[in-house]
């Protein structure tokens, strides 16, 4: 096999290189671009051939013949005897049988069934008479795009079909509603309004948009914020007793402002013919834990906020985790909109949320 002469030493290279002026630098580019003449004859075992096609050879394109590939060996100047044994060593590659992976060690039932199906399959082949015809290969493509064809025919089917169209109706009353609220144009584009509601995926989006726009929050410190917030996460249905007596000014302000937005959202999609009851919709806001979410961000300890309601433990802890995840939504919304004060009370709020057991990484360090 002919082979390019090793690399010479670093030190003999500095010795024998010498110093070109800067003026013919092109000469010596095109001196050192120009291939070497002395060339190094060495013995490859065909062992060595052998392992090298085992790496490309899957690479070769099934079309290409095993003569396409000896008469390309040949035509690039190696001798007979080499491109014989490359030729040899092709028909073994090509013919020796593909080891497959072991199937069965992915422990799936579905996957182990469609194994077996195919296994099934594969062993009745030969019993079917199409397998001696020669066009085989013509045949089978037909068929196969015919059956893709008709799995897009299917699908399209199904997207057009009365089964798949029934919430259609719900859907343009839903767009509708969206339109009269101010969330899109009537070309259906989403407006500002329909940007900061698509921030909420922790909250009812609608009411929590209207009470950005509308300034409630901004109205509000950070504390206040936080248990005005508590009413979109919380899960207790009754309220304590003397819940109002208990809260600022403020946040009884905020809270009289949520429900107005809940009766004007609510009373639009009922005018649109949506199943919805201005009441029930009310109630789906619960302000039992108000004061809890409130004095814990106050600094309050989370031994003394359980005086509070008698709500479990487990529940007040997954309120205040929730009112975080709803206060980064916020938060993204406020930066939306370029309402700095507003964001950087949203950055406060979280701050003073975010502390002591409810937070901690592990009840036991």
């Amino acid at each position: 096999m002919v082979l390019d002469p090793p690399p010479m030493p670093e030190d003999t290279l500095s010795r024998s290189a010498p110093p070109y002026p800067l003026d013919d630098i092109s000469g010596t580019l095109s001196r050192l671009a120009q291939p070497l003449s002395r060339r190094v004859i060495v013995h490859v075992s065909t062992t060595s051939i052998f392992l090298l096609l085992d790496a490309i050879i899957k690479q070769v394109p099934a079309s290409v013949s095993t003569a396409q590939l000896v008469h390309s060996t040949q035509s690039s100047g190696l001798p007979a005897a080499l491109a014989t044994a490359i030729g040899a060593a092709i028909d073994t590659l090509l013919q020796r049988s593909v080891v497959e992976y072991p199937w069965h060690k992915i422990r799936m039932l579905d996957f182990q069934e469609l194994a077996l199906e195919r296994k099934r399959l594969l062993s009745s082949a030969s019993k079917f008479q199409c397998t001696a015809c020669p066009d085989l290969a013509d045949h089978f493509l037909s068929v196969h795009e015919r059956a893709l064809l008709q799995t897009e025919l299917d699908e399209l089917t199904m997207e057009l079909s009365d089964q798949n169209l029934d919430l259609l109706p719900d859907y343009r009353i839903r767009l509708d509603v969206l339109k009269d609220l101010g969330y899109v144009d009537e070309m259906g584009n989403v407006q500002l309004k329909g940007r900061v509601a698509c921030e909420m995926n922790s909250a009812d989006e609608l009411v929590l948009t209207e009470l950005i726009l509308d300034n409630t929050l901004a109205a509000l410190e950070p504390e206040e914020i936080i248990g005005l917030l508590s009413a979109f996460v919380c899960t207790e249905k009754e309220e304590p007793e003397g819940l109002m007596e208990h809260l600022p000014p403020a946040l009884k302000t905020g809270r009289a402002r949520m429900l107005e937005a809940c009766v004007r959202v609510g009373t639009v999609q009922a005018a649109y013919g949506l199943p919805v009851s201005i009441e029930e919709y009310q109630r789906e806001f619960r302000f039992g834990l108000m004061e809890v979410a409130y004095e814990w961000a106050r600094g309050l300890s989370f031994i003394n906020i359980m005086s509070l309601t008698d709500a479990q433990e487990g529940i007040i802890v997954r309120c205040i985790v929730r009112i975080a995840d709803v206060l980064k939504n916020v938060t993204a919304a406020a930066m939306l909109i370029g309402d700095t004060e507003l964001k950087l009370k949203l950055q406060a709020a979280s701050e003073l949320i975010r502390r002591d057991i409810v937070f901690a990484a592990s009840l036991y360090f």
